[in-house]
């Protein structure tokens, strides 16, 4: 039992240093098969493999179809920094500009 308390102690005191990060863009209709089904899955896959990556999650917004949310924890601030300057964080970057350059296009977004 005390081998389990010590445990949660250290697990608590790691909490402190955590960083914890949301994002959540609104994307073009047109590209949330996409969004979906391949870069999301890809890019899950590769964050979570980064040094540092405690969790990294997407949630679809229930009250908008075309919001997602990102949950994003990471053990300290370097290896939060580090991840900023990965490949995948570069390519979500890239195809969220994308989905808001089709929706600039229009001129408005497409209302559901």
């Amino acid at each position: 039992m005390a081998e389990v308390q010590q445990m949660n102690r250290m697990s608590l005191d790691t909490i402190c240093n955590f960083v914890v990060f949301e994002m959540n863009p609104r994307l073009h209709p047109e590209l949330l098969d996409e969004w979906e089904f391949t870069i999301l899955p890809d890019v899950c896959k590769d964050v979570r493999k980064l040094k540092g990556c405690i969790t990294y999650n997407w949630f679809a917004s229930v009250d908008q179809p075309r919001q997602y949310i990102c949950q994003e924890i990471f053990m300290n601030s370097d290896t939060y920094e580090s991840y900023l300057i990965s490949e995948p964080y570069r390519y979500l970057m890239e195809y969220v500009s994308r989905g808001r350059a089709l929706v600039g296009k229009m001129g408005r977004e497409i209302e559901e």
